[in-house]
């Protein structure tokens, strides 16, 4: 039996699967809640539990309806700003874009990390659906090409927390506090995506 839950006065089925599990999860995938929880729990309890995760799921579902590129209509997102394709291809409009893109995120993490005073080996760029960044150990950064679609502030704000991170491989309070000493309106235009 398919369930529906109402959110932002839209209907969204649920479907739910129980499984040799411990706990629930949630996954939102076109448009559509997706539930695996323990074989004993009752579906009241988990339509009951999917009530109290409202605001995250409507949170999901605005990140997947986000719309970058649209070729039909011919235009794109660059740099959260709508740019008319023309008679140029998507391709074509993101390659001279790239250059930009890319000088923006090597000259602001060069920056962070020189004030935190820490080495970067390499800053990398390239397609990451569930991340717009990642750090390592090594000094190797990397960043989600898809990044070039949004805010120059929350690129920045990306970049802060990446660089950081080459100091505090976690989420800690030191974490947090050395990336708004770096850039006080981080924790603002780090949300301007999420």
């Amino acid at each position: 039996m398919t369930r529906f839950i109402v959110i932002n006065e839209q209907s969204i089925p649920v479907h739910i699967t129980h499984a040799h599990r411990k706990s629930i999860q949630l996954r939102v995938k076109d448009s559509i809640l997706w539930v695996r929880a323990p074989q004993k729990m009752s579906d009241r309890w988990i339509m009951d539990f999917i009530e109290t995760k409202k605001s995250w799921i409507s949170k999901q579902l605005i990140k997947k309806e986000k719309v970058y590129i649209s070729a039909k209509e011919g235009w794109l997102i660059l740099f959260n700003q709508k740019v008319m394709i023309g008679n140029d291809s998507v391709q074509t409009v993101l390659t001279r874009a790239y250059p930009t893109f890319k000088q923006m995120i090597e000259s602001q993490c060069l920056t962070y990390a020189d004030r935190l005073n820490v080495t970067i080996t390499s800053i990398q760029i390239k397609s990451m659906k569930r991340s717009w960044g990642r750090a390592h150990a090594s000094g190797k950064l990397v960043f989600a090409t898809r990044l070039i679609h949004t805010d120059p502030r929350f690129i920045e704000a990306v970049c802060v927390h990446e660089v950081v991170h080459l100091v505090f491989m976690n989420h800690s309070a030191d974490f947090k506090k050395t990336c708004i000493r770096l850039c006080p309106q981080y924790l603002e235009w780090i949300k301007l995506e999420t």
